[in-house]
């Protein structure tokens, strides 16, 4: 075999690696550049995601139901039951007794409880501080007896103000009682059509500009639960995360 036969197949293999060599870092450089292409189009999620349901979220109402449980009640947990959202009930001793299957109902269904009084009577219930606490002392114990479960929540007849004296709040919060008004009035109490739900959204827009959460007063009536669907709906719209009240949050006191 001669000398330049022999150079031939020397070269031919090594043109070939070469050209393997160039045909990898081809593929490579394109793969890289088509895998930032993806990432930039589609970005990982996960935390994304969770950060935009946090967003979403960070809007919380809080519909509370007072006066209750009624024949209607029923009525209220079926609603809440299909937009799935969580509400606060400021029971009556007397209706407690009188209802305690849905009493029990409420708190499986995973709602707050919180204590109204005994009377409703205003007259009575302010004519001092200790018939205040003794009120709510008394349905305390007919909450445990029927479901098993405590509350420090309370809500009392009327609201706070203008019945509490001077040094009352401070004293109910010191036995630790965390009372609870409200800042949006649906005024169901007076109009039992679907002004109620105006009311609502109308004071509704005025919180979000001083940006506070709403905690909005409804009764358990046949009314309410005929319209309050409304106001959910309208909540939900708005990005409206709707919360029941629970010991861990700063009550809204007058």
């Amino acid at each position: 075999m001669n000398q330049h036969y022999t150079k031939k197949l020397c070269i031919k293999p090594f043109f070939t690696l070469n050209i393997v060599v160039i045909f990898f870092r081809v593929f490579m450089i394109l793969f890289i550049l088509l895998s930032c292409l993806f990432y930039a189009v589609n970005p990982v999620k996960a935390e994304h995601d969770d950060t935009e349901e946090t967003t979403s979220k960070s809007k919380v109402a809080y519909i509370t139901i007072d006066d209750g449980p009624s024949e209607y009640t029923e009525q209220f947990l079926d609603l809440f039951d299909k937009y799935n959202v969580k509400v606060t009930f400021f029971m009556l001793d007397g209706y407690m007794r009188q209802y305690p299957n849905i009493v029990k109902e409420v708190i499986k269904k995973g709602h707050s409880i919180g204590l109204h009084g005994v009377t409703h009577d205003a007259r009575h219930v302010y004519a001092s501080l200790e018939n205040v606490i003794n009120e709510m002392e008394k349905e305390r114990i007919t909450l445990q007896t029927i479901t098993g479960i405590d509350t420090t929540l309370i809500r009392t007849p009327y609201g706070s103000k203008p019945f509490f004296e001077e040094g009352w709040k401070e004293t109910i919060q010191d036995i630790g009682y965390q009372i609870w008004d409200w800042n949006i009035d649906s005024e169901d109490w007076v109009t039992q059509d679907e002004r109620m739900v105006e009311n609502v959204i109308n004071d509704v827009k005025k919180l979000e500009l001083k940006n506070e959460q709403p905690v909005i007063l409804f009764h358990d009536t046949k009314a309410t639960s005929e319209h309050i669907e409304a106001v959910i709906v309208y909540l939900l719209d708005q990005g409206y995360d709707i919360r029941s009240i629970d010991d861990s949050i700063p009550p809204f006191t007058w």
